[in-house]
């Protein structure tokens, strides 16, 4: 990467690789080892299905000082498509260099370095385990996870992230997440919809407007709340407390003052109140302690009975140990912790 993008003349490069394997924190930790070499700064933006490349990328600013662009979610877009975009990308922005990233093979010209990440080996991965120092009563399950993840480093990372917070073991842990190495939609007659094609990106568009049909498709395959807007996330976490008996307010998508949602309960024990922020993230990224502190802040304003902060990703160390000081005051729902709401509004 380093001969390609800073000491040759080429300005893109591609990462290619199943989800989870590595290939944005590969891009991200070259972009902070070489922050130097890119003085019209760096920008992470993930790929939109229904744009094209220029088009993603135009609220970026064109520097004239040499800039890093890493473009990831690529797989989105069809691989005809893409080198004329490619093309087209680097003649309005000769100053950037290009991160591609993308779960299937690129259509960059044949010039252009592609690198291939893949899975860890048996040995590498029960490595990894180790490093992440995964507690002892842990290592029964360190071949099953194994055999189940095929050797996928995001898991290990999530069973150390979720270590000492959860009482779920790595082999739960593996079952809420296991349609990360099976993903994929159905038709109506309950064939496969190839990734990528006009047909499923029809399908991950339209089936948001429908509150059953989005609920039923996310229990099916939890990689659809990558898809959606953060907007359709606020409202999907609306409807999945509504359906646990929450009376529900949802407040405008705009200067919401640190509050997503209104949910309100009464039973026998009275009237309770819950503040509920809701940040769609990619999985690989932490909610921290700010976030945390800040919902914190807006309970204690609204004097509301508690907050809930709900993520498609996870939390970081930090926010989990504040969260276990307030712990009556402020709940957090990650990845996982939403899919045990489905679950729950499944089993309903």
């Amino acid at each position: 990467m380093e001969h390609q993008l800073l000491r040759s003349n080429a300005q893109t490069i591609g990462i290619i690789g199943e989800g989870g394997v590595g290939k944005t924190t590969l891009a991200i930790k070259f972009a902070h080892q070489h922050a130097s070499s890119f003085p019209g700064g760096i920008y992470h933006v993930h790929a939109d299905a229904f744009k094209s490349l220029p088009g993603t990328v135009s609220h970026i600013p064109n520097n004239i000082l040499p800039y890093l662009l890493i473009l990831d979610d690529l797989e989105l877009h069809e691989s005809q498509q893409h080198h004329a975009e490619v093309s087209e990308l680097h003649r309005l922005r000769p100053s950037a260099k290009i991160i591609h990233i993308s779960r299937q093979s690129l259509g960059l010209h044949k010039n252009n370095v592609q690198i291939k990440l893949s899975n860890l080996n048996q040995s590498e991965f029960s490595e990894l385990l180790k490093i992440l120092k995964i507690s002892e009563n842990h290592s029964n399950y360190e071949l099953e996870a194994f055999k189940l993840t095929q050797g996928n480093p995001f898991f290990a990372h999530l069973a150390a992230a979720n270590e000492g917070f959860t009482s779920q073991s790595i082999r739960e842990i593996i079952q809420h997440i296991k349609s990360f190495t099976q993903p994929g939609i159905i038709d109506a007659n309950g064939f496969p919809l190839k990734a990528g094609t006009l047909e499923e990106r029809r399908i991950l568009h339209d089936v948001q407007l429908v509150a059953d049909d989005l609920l039923a498709k996310a229990y099916g395959n939890p990689n659809l709340l990558y898809e959606i807007t953060p907007r359709r996330f606020e409202e999907f976490v609306a409807e999945l407390l509504a359906r646990l008996g929450y009376e529900i307010t949802l407040t405008p998508a705009s200067r919401d003052g640190g509050k997503d949602i209104y949910a309100a309960k009464k039973d026998d024990l009275g009237s309770f109140l819950y503040v509920v922020e809701c940040k769609k993230y990619a999985p690989g990224r932490r909610v921290g302690v700010n976030l945390i502190r800040e919902l914190h802040g807006v309970v204690q304003a609204e004097r509301a009975t508690a907050g809930i902060l709900a993520t498609t990703a996870f939390f970081t160390k930090g926010a989990k140990d504040l969260q276990q000081n307030i712990s009556n005051q402020i709940s957090l729902k990650d990845y996982i912790g939403i899919q045990e709401w489905l679950a729950k509004v499944f089993r309903k």
